[in-house]
């Protein structure tokens, strides 16, 4: 240890502070138990991550698919606000480049929105809607959409 041109005190004052030092991190480092030792309370009030929603899209063009909650679909699609895009099959051509989003939110509802399609989107229920572009619309797990020449039944799949 070094202690040229330092008198003990100075010395003893720096180890003091490192004394005080060390006692404060061992107060403040959160103490880490045993998860088989915890408490009935305790083990209520952990929270668990709920896992990231999954849409499945099943279309009367192609194969069914399952993919992030957060899409875009169209013939052509580009990514829209960080959407995944999906390119469906459009035997008509009816289905705009960028048709449609379909997201789903924190409490798993599915919001579609139409994305200003010439040919909209259809919401096949008794009676039909057909829906305001750009206007984002919740509908129920198991709706069937009508997005130009294309339907479209939209569920939630399990991740």
């Amino acid at each position: 240890m070094l202690t040229a041109g330092l008198k003990p005190n100075e010395l003893l004052r720096f180890e003091r502070l490192e004394t005080v030092w060390d006692q404060a991190r061992r107060v403040n480092r959160p103490a880490v138990e045993d998860p088989a030792n915890l408490d009935e309370d305790t083990e209520a009030t952990r929270i668990h991550a709920t896992p990231p929603a999954v849409l499945h899209l099943t279309f009367s063009t192609q194969r069914a698919v399952t993919v992030p909650a957060r899409v875009v679909i169209g013939r052509e699609p580009r990514a829209v606000d960080g959407r995944h895009p999906i390119t469906v099959h459009s035997p008509g051509r009816q289905l705009s480049r960028t048709h449609a989003a379909i997201d789903v939110d924190e409490r798993s509802r599915i919001i579609v929105t139409d994305l200003n399609a010439p040919n909209g989107i259809e919401v096949l229920t008794t009676p039909p809607r057909v829906l305001t572009p750009g206007e984002p619309t919740m509908i129920p797990a198991g709706t069937k959409l009508l997005l130009g020449d294309v339907e479209c039944i939209v569920t939630l799949a399990s991740p």
